[in-house]
Parts: C-alpha cells; sequence; structure tokens
C-alpha cells in the first residue's frame, strides 16, 4: 500500500490567457527542478532586463523549464 504519493515534475500551460504578471509563478515555491511552464501568447515584457524576463530568468535557475518564449516587439 502507497501512503503518500509525490508528484516530482509538473507542467504548467498558460498559453493565450492575457497574463501579464508571473510573480506568483515565481512565488511558488514547488515549481523546481524538472518542472515546465509554457508561456505562450501572454502580455509578457519580454525584452531584455524586464521585470518578467528576470522573472523567467529566476524560474529557470531553480530547474524550472520555461517554453514559449518568443518576444514578438
Amino acid at each position: 500500500m502507497v501512503s503518500s504519493l509525490v508528484l516530482r515534475e509538473a507542467w504548467c500551460r498558460v498559453k493565450r490567457n492575457q497574463i501579464s504578471d508571473i510573480s506568483p509563478l515565481l512565488e511558488n515555491s514547488g515549481l523546481g527542478e524538472g518542472d515546465e511552464v509554457l508561456l505562450d501568447n501572454n502580455n509578457l515584457d519580454l525584452r531584455e532586463g524586464s521585470e518578467d524576463m528576470e522573472n523567467i530568468s529566476q524560474l529557470e535557475e531553480r530547474g524550472v523549464v520555461v517554453g514559449g518564449i518568443v518576444d514578438d516587439s
């Protein structure tokens, strides 16, 4: 009998949701090594040095794979 189940890897797809602030993802301590977040087609500021790009970098430093990042500006 299994007394507990621990999810080791997860993915989160938040495509096309008009998200403009991903700081709640950064604040989620459950996101880490091997997890994947897809952020396609949202209202993120993907310019170098922007708060969103800094948050993405911090997620990646924790081992989160961040996908769907294309700067169309």
